[in-house]
């Protein structure tokens, strides 16, 4: 339930910054909120990336108890 109220906060501030980037050259006050939003934006994805990360590396954990650890690589995509 979280993870969807999660992801859902993710979309809305996705839309908002599109629509905000639509009116960008309008105001300096407006720059400032596209910017906040993009900062939100990215926080919430990294939110969600941690989750879906610790969630799978306990499944696996739990699904192959003879390794002791488990390594995760992320890559950072832009």
């Amino acid at each position: 339930m979280e993870r969807k109220r999660t992801t859902q906060r993710l979309a809305s501030t996705v839309a908002r910054g599109n629509s905000a980037s639509r009116f960008y050259g309008r105001s300096r006050k407006l720059s400032v909120s596209l910017l906040r939003s993009l900062e939100e934006t990215q926080r919430l994805a990294s939110t969600v990336a941690r989750q879906v990360v610790s969630q799978s590396t306990m499944k696996f954990a739990s699904d192959s108890p003879q390794f002791s650890y488990v390594e995760l690589t992320l890559l950072r995509t832009n």
